[in-house]
């Protein structure tokens, strides 16, 4: 996964919690270039905004090769208070 495909869930609106703001991706494990993966497969990244304690962490599954990232979970946590799904 690419970075530019969790840019395209966000900006269709598929990432509940995350904007157009200022956000910074905080997840160091994900598969890029020609590196070939089994499908289906899971990535989960974790993201923070500029101003919020909130982590907001998202899975993003891929059924088949051809098929497009598609959000199967989400949740925020704040420091010191229990996950919410979002």
């Amino acid at each position: 996964m690419r970075f530019g495909a969790l840019r395209s869930c966000r900006d269709a609106s598929k990432l509940p919690g995350l904007s157009r703001i200022a956000w910074r991706l905080e997840s160091d494990a994900i598969p890029q270039g020609d590196l070939v993966l089994s499908t289906p497969v899971s990535v989960v990244l974790h993201v923070s905004k500029e101003g919020d304690q909130s982590r907001y962490n998202y899975t993003l599954t891929k059924d088949a090769r051809s098929a497009p990232w598609r959000l199967t979970q989400a949740f925020a946590s704040v420091p010191g208070r229990p996950s919410v799904r979002i």
